[in-house]
């Protein structure tokens, strides 16, 4: 819309953001030591380097339908290797050759489709993990499963209290 489109064009001729080299478009990248927050949350951190998406996340997302997985896979997977930044090979290949792109910066910023795309995996495990309860043949293995996943939420959190030191009440969630 031209609300949008007239201060934009505007802005082009009046910003250097264009002219910004790959290194300093790739400020606050991810590296391979931050995906240790995925399953850990770290806490004083810049909030751009902070992964957390919790274990209950992840678990209804594992029992996701596969044929949803293909679309949303291919998107965190896209996002992750993008919030690598310039040390993996996306990064570059992508803010070089696609136009508009060398004016963004903080490619850990798409690390929002990562926690997305497990959102909405988690919400298609969710349901079909509600629909196993109405079905007489797997509803004996139902209650099992879900007093293990709360041992182990339980059991993974005290670990992290010992190794670290500290509580990390939200792995429990």
């Amino acid at each position: 819309s031209a609300v949008q489109t007239l201060p934009l064009l505007e802005l082009v001729f009046q910003t250097n953001r264009s002219q910004l080299l790959l290194q300093q478009r790739a400020i606050f990248s991810l590296g391979f030591t931050d995906f240790v927050g995925v399953l850990v949350p770290r806490y004083g951190l810049v909030y751009e380097f902070i992964t957390y998406l919790g274990v209950s996340t992840l678990v209804m997302a594992f029992f996701s339908p596969k044929k949803k997985l293909i679309y949303w896979i291919s998107l965190i997977l896209f996002s992750v290797i993008y919030s690598l930044g310039d040390g993996a090979f996306l990064f570059p290949l992508v803010s070089n050759n696609l136009p508009g792109l060398t004016w963004l910066r903080v490619p850990s910023r798409t690390w929002f489709f990562v926690a997305f795309g497990c959102a909405v995996l988690a919400a298609y495990g969710l349901d079909r993990f509600l629909s196993m309860a109405g079905d007489g043949r797997r509803q004996r293995w139902l209650l099992p499963l879900s007093f293990g996943l709360v041992v182990f939420a339980i059991l993974f959190t005290l670990g992290a209290y010992a190794v670290t030191g500290t509580l990390f009440l939200g792995l429990l969630t």
